[in-house]
C-alpha cells in the first residue's frame, strides 16, 4: 500500500478518487492469488485434466453461474477463466461510456447493469450471470451505449487482446455463436 500511497501523492489524486483506487487495489488482491503471469505459469505446467478442474473451482467456482461457459467445453474453459480478472463496481457507477474504445468484455457474477440512452435513460437491464461489452470488440468498434452499474456488482474481466487469441482465432466456432447472440441483442 505504501506504493499505491506513493502513487496517489505524484498523481495528486483527490481523496474520493484515493479511496476508490485503493478499494479496486485491495479487492484485487484479495480475489488474486497470483499475479497474471503466476496463474499462467502454473496453468501451463498442468495436465488437462487438472487443468480444467482448478479451473472451474477458481473464484470459487462462479463460472458455474456464469451462462456463457455454460455447455463450454472443459479444455476451452481452462484456457480463460485463468484470464479473467475481478472488478467490483459500486451502485450506480458508469462502467464504460458511449464511444470509450473497449479494452474487455464483462462476466455479470453479481448484480444488475443498465445499458443508457442518451446517457441517462435505462434502455435494457442485465443480470447476474450476463456478459457484455463483446460486441464493440467483435465489430471492431467504439462502445455502442453507456454501461452503468444497477447496484454493487462483481464483475469478472476478459481483455480485448485475450478474447481475439482465445476466441476469435483458436476458437472460431464460439466467436461465431457470439457474434450471432451479440447481433440479435
Amino acid at each position: 500500500l505504501a506504493t499505491l500511497y506513493e502513487f496517489c501523492e505524484d498523481a495528486k489524486l483527490d481523496p474520493l478518487l484515493r479511496h476508490k483506487l485503493k478499494n479496486a487495489v485491495e479487492y484485487s488482491n484479495k480475489k488474486n492469488v497470483f499475479t497474471w503471469f503466476d496463474k499462467q505459469k502454473v496453468f501451463d505446467e498442468l495436465p488437462p485434466h487438472l487443468r480444467s478442474e482448478v479451473a472451474a473451482k477458481m473464484y470459487d467456482g462462479v463460472i458455474n453461474k456464469l451462462h456463457f461457459f455454460n455447455e463450454k467445453d472443459s479444455a476451452f474453459c481452462s484456457l480463460v477463466v485463468p484470464l479473467l480478472q475481478p472488478l467490483q463496481v459500486g451502485a450506480n457507477e458508469i462502467i464504460f461510456r458511449k464511444k470509450d474504445h473497449p479494452v474487455c468484455l464483462f462476466f455479470l457474477v453479481e448484480g444488475k447493469i443498465s445499458f443508457l440512452m442518451n446517457g441517462t435513460l435505462p434502455y435494457k437491464r442485465l443480470v447476474t450471470g450476463s456478459y457484455f461489452g463483446e460486441l464493440e470488440i467483435i465489430d471492431k468498434r467504439k462502445r455502442k451505449y453507456t454501461i452503468r452499474s444497477d447496484c454493487n456488482c462483481d464483475l469478472l474481466t476478459l481483455g480485448k487482446a485475450e478474447f481475439r487469441k482465445i476466441i476469435e482465432e483458436e476458437h472460431k466456432e464460439i466467436f461465431e455463436e457470439m457474434k450471432t447472440l451479440a447481433e440479435q441483442r
